[in-house]
């Protein structure tokens, strides 16, 4: 009986301690007393002016670094830009001018000009998605700037650095400048500026004294001139008669200059010459050229007015036309005039040979 008293109170107890587990709440912590608030945050973040260099290469393999511009020949550049954002968001500007001071660089001018300012902008267009380069030449037509056909821009969407590969043809009439020489205009160089921007920042790199060299082109409407018959001894009488049109294109200060062959050529007996001379009368075997750009038409025949004797070497050939000035991208043209005096003892036949109209630097 004792036994059975004792499992009863056991199981009692195991009921009333039950109940106390069940009725008897769990303490709470701290943190589990807190109520949240929560509180919207935020920061904007300025934009970084992107970081960018430039150099300037005569030949698209990037390693030969120039500071020198011709006319009309590639010359090739190299742009490195990095940002803190994506390199997408990057737009680069690129001016190159003509300067009257080769010590520093310069403000570039008001408006584009094929002689004297040119300016080209690299973006990316979402809409395409290619990089896209917009070349502002002044209208020119002889200028030509694109991305490097053999190297395109190393710039993944995404990345935060790109390099871009640029080939520009300077125009015919980009003016001459060389530092410390006299030229037209008193330009002593070239100066580069580029800027590279996001938002409102922006960084520039730039520099000065990039020297763009002498063109001289003479186009010419006239193939041929024959001078016709004449006895030995004999000469020209009308300039009007032999005449050559031509066209000058130049990017400076020129001196359009008239030469021939040293000798012209039997056309049946090769072995036959007459040869060129500046002595007037010519002698035996020889023949003298005179040319000009202008006639006096009051007399009968015309003649010369200022007439020049035609040489073989255009280093030292008298001009016909002194220090002309820069051209525009169409020319300037000339009417240039001849006359021809035979010497004595020249064998019958026909003699040819080249004229050459040539726009030599005039500084």
């Amino acid at each position: 009986m004792l036994g059975e008293v004792l499992a009863r109170k056991a199981v009692a107890t195991m009921l009333i301690a039950m109940m106390l587990l069940v009725l008897v709440p769990t303490m709470a912590t701290a943190d589990d007393n807190i109520i949240q608030a929560p509180i919207q945050s935020q920061v904007t973040v300025n934009a970084v002016a992107p970081s960018v260099s430039f150099g300037f290469f005569s030949d698209n393999s990037y390693s030969n670094p120039t500071t020198s511009f011709v006319p009309q020949v590639p010359v090739y550049m190299k742009i490195d830009v990095s940002t803190s954002n994506v390199i997408e968001e990057v737009v680069i500007t690129v001016q190159m001018f003509a300067d009257t001071d080769s010590s520093a660089v310069g403000a570039p001018p008001s408006a584009t000009d094929p002689s004297t300012y040119v300016k080209f902008t690299i973006y990316y267009d979402l809409n395409s998605g290619q990089w896209v380069l917009d070349a502002d030449t002044g209208g020119s037509s002889t200028w030509s700037i694109q991305f490097d056909p053999d190297n395109p821009p190393s710039a993944s969407p995404g990345s935060t650095s790109g390099t871009f590969y640029i080939e520009i043809v300077p125009g015919k009439t980009a003016a001459e400048a060389t530092p410390g020489e006299t030229n037209q205009d008193n330009y002593q160089d070239w100066d580069v500026i580029v800027t590279a921007s996001i938002s409102d920042q922006s960084s520039v790199a730039q520099n000065y004294g990039y020297t763009m060299y002498f063109y001289g082109e003479v186009q010419s409407t006239t193939t041929s001139i024959d001078f016709g018959s004449l006895d030995p001894g004999g000469s020209t009488s009308d300039p009007t008669q032999y005449t050559a049109s031509v066209t000058v294109i130049a990017n400076g200060y020129y001196n359009l200059t008239v030469v021939s062959d040293a000798a012209w050529t039997h056309t049946t007996y090769t072995n036959y010459q007459i040869s060129l001379t500046t002595s007037d009368p010519p002698g035996l075997g020889e023949f003298l050229l005179k040319t000009d750009d202008s006639v006096d038409q009051t007399t009968t025949p015309p003649t010369l007015v200022d007439p020049v004797i035609v040489t073989a070497n255009p280093s030292t050939a008298e001009p016909v036309v002194a220090l002309g000035l820069r051209t525009g991208e169409s020319g300037v043209g000339y009417t240039l005039y001849f006359e021809l005096k035979l010497g004595s003892g020249i064998r019958s036949g026909t003699y040819q040979g080249n004229i050459y109209v040539i726009a030599l630097d005039g500084k």
